[in-house]
């Protein structure tokens, strides 16, 4: 499958294709990544979680499908990972607010959710053009 290019990608969120998606979970990544920043967590998971975030924002527009799907479970994995470790730091430390504590479990649980639905969906796409392109050469050795 041919990377999407700039023009590609317009026609794709022109249709409401998941590429709009894809690009949603990047800036919500990089945005949550702020969010973040001021209770603690280690600055370098935060910087590679905005740098997850912007190499799906690139596989997107520039790379092909299968590069995609890793940079979404790389994103996955790192949003876990410093939601794992915010969670931590609350246990800890004790629950200040109660209400920063559960908007941040719910904004780093449904990115990871939305991530491993989006990974799989690209999975799921990948699969599909295999069977369709092998589909294509058998109808057209008929």
């Amino acid at each position: 499958m041919k990377p999407l290019g700039l023009k590609g990608t317009y026609e794709s969120l022109r249709s409401a294709n998941g590429t709009a998606q894809h690009l949603l979970l990047s800036i919500w990544g990089i945005v949550a990544a702020g969010g973040f920043y001021a209770v603690g967590i280690n600055n370098l998971h935060l910087v590679a979680w905005v740098l997850a975030s912007l190499l799906v924002v690139y596989t997107t527009i520039w790379r092909g499908k299968w590069c995609l799907l890793w940079a979404l479970r790389l994103d996955v994995i790192i949003s876990f990972i410093v939601l794992a470790e915010y969670l931590w730091i609350e246990w800890d430390t004790g629950v200040n607010t109660l209400v920063f504590f559960l908007g941040r479990l719910a904004a780093g649980g449904i990115l990871c959710l939305h991530g491993l639905y989006l990974a799989n969906l690209v999975s799921r796409q990948m699969l599909e053009y295999k069977v369709f392109v092998e589909q294509e050469a058998t109808d057209g050795a008929k």
